[in-house]
Order: structure tokens, then sequence, then C-alpha cells
């Protein structure tokens, strides 16, 4: 089957198919970001907490 044989929704479907395809990587991408930025901020939320405490254990001697 020659591409001038192809009907003009399947050529549509297939363009609509690559384009969803791209999305889905780019969503992937950013979720990829976003899982270590979270990964980052939990590592830096526990720093802070246990520096807080140590802190506190200073003033109170």
């Amino acid at each position: 089957v020659s591409s001038a044989e192809v009907r003009p929704e399947v050529l549509q479907a297939q363009k609509e198919m690559a384009e969803l395809r791209c999305q889905l990587e780019a969503a992937r991408g950013e979720a990829e970001r976003l899982h270590w930025d979270l990964l980052e901020a939990r590592k830096l939320k526990s720093q802070e907490e246990r520096e807080l405490i140590e802190f506190k254990a200073l003033r109170e001697k």
C-alpha cells in the first residue's frame, strides 16, 4: 500500500499518535525531574529538622 492509497483519516490518526507519543515522553521527563526535586526537598527538610533539634538542645544548655 503506497502512501497515496492511505486514507486521510488514517494519516491524521498516525500524526496524532506521533504527537501524543511526544507529549507522553515530555510528561515522563517532567515527572522524573519532579521526582528528583521531591527527593532533594525531603532530604533538605530532614537535614533542617535535625539542625533545629540540635540548635534547640544547645540553647537549653
